[in-house]
This record gives C-alpha cells, sequence and structure tokens, in this order.
C-alpha cells in the first residue's frame, strides 16, 4: 500500500496505477487478502485508532515501514528502512502549477531508491483491469480528520514551530471567543 508523500500526492494520485482507498484496503487485510504491507510514513496512524492499528498489524505477516522516524510505526513494524524527509530527495513533484524539480537538502537515502530494491525482490503477478468503484466513509474505524496547516502529516506533528503556531492559533481562538 502506498500512502501519497505530502509534498507529491497530487503527481501520485496522477500518475499511479491501481490507487485505491485506504478502508478498502483494512478491508482486504480484515479478510486476509492481504498478508504483507509497506508502508511510506507514518500517516496512517491519523486515520486509524491505536488499537484498532495494533489488531491490524497482528493480523499481517509482515510489516515494513519506511520513515525517517525511529519511533512510531518503525516500533511496530517487523522491519523499519529509515529513509529521508521529502525535502532531502531530489526529484519532482506535481502540484496545480506543473511540475516542479527539488534540489536535495543532504545526502541520504531516498525513498525511491529504497523501494525500488523493494520491488526488484517482489514476485511478479500480472493485473487484470477489474473496475474498480469507491464506498466513501463506509468503514467504522476510520478517522476522517479535519486538517491543519500544524497538523498536517506525520512530519509536522513532530515539528516544534508548527505546534507552536498551533498553540497560539488556538489561544487567538480562545480569547475571540471570550469576548463574544
Amino acid at each position: 500500500m502506498l500512502l501519497p508523500q505530502e509534498r507529491n500526492a497530487f503527481g501520485i494520485i496522477n500518475n499511479l496505477v491501481n490507487l485505491y482507498y485506504l478502508p478498502d484496503i483494512l478491508k482486504k487485510i480484515e479478510k486476509k487478502e492481504i498478508e504483507n504491507l509497506i508502508l511510506i510514513g507514518e500517516d496512517i496512524v491519523q486515520h486509524i485508532e491505536e488499537d484498532k492499528m495494533k489488531e491490524i498489524f497482528m493480523s499481517l505477516k509482515n510489516t515494513i515501514v519506511i520513515t525517517p522516524f525511529n519511533d512510531g510505526l518503525a516500533l511496530s513494524s517487523n522491519i523499519a528502512i529509515g529513509s529521508s524527509l521529502w525535502f532531502e530527495e531530489e526529484g519532482e513533484t506535481e502540484g496545480f502549477y506543473g511540475k516542479k524539480k527539488t534540489i536535495p537538502y543532504i545526502k541520504t537515502l531516498q525513498e525511491k531508491d529504497i523501494l525500488e530494491k523493494i520491488y526488484s525482490q517482489l514476485e511478479e503477478k500480472p493485473l487484470r483491469e477489474n473496475s474498480y468503484s469507491i464506498s466513501y466513509y463506509d468503514y467504522p474505524d476510520f478517522v476522517n480528520n479535519f486538517i491543519d496547516l500544524w497538523d498536517f502529516g506525520y512530519f509536522s506533528k513532530r515539528s516544534d514551530n508548527l505546534m507552536n503556531l498551533k498553540m497560539k492559533n488556538l489561544l487567538k481562538e480562545e480569547i475571540s471567543s471570550e469576548e463574544d
């Protein structure tokens, strides 16, 4: 399962074939149709309660997480692979204004290199094209969060600057509601 990186979610959605809705993937895990899971990043924990996430991980044979952090999902998975942060990688992102080239901040392992190595080891099974319809919000354990700038993604939740911005904005809201 691939979860889009925040910086290139638009590009991934436009360019990946066989992109599936997260709750549908979770249902397949529950039905034992998926035994192995590769996660890129830790955004899934924002959409699944902790107890349900533990249940999902326990039902899988193998879980691999590719993350720049050594806590969180890295501690719960069978294999944790360290990676760079998005601003540390060279590549292209695609947004509303077209494609933009990114320049690496520091030299480190890149997610695309890690994924290429994983894919080269996988047994290739041809996929038949099936029509795939999505029923949104029909998974009871899926948490559809309201997203604020300071709470967007597993990276921003670890940022002191964004957490300070969150606290400042919450304080402003509290003061303005008291004045009303």
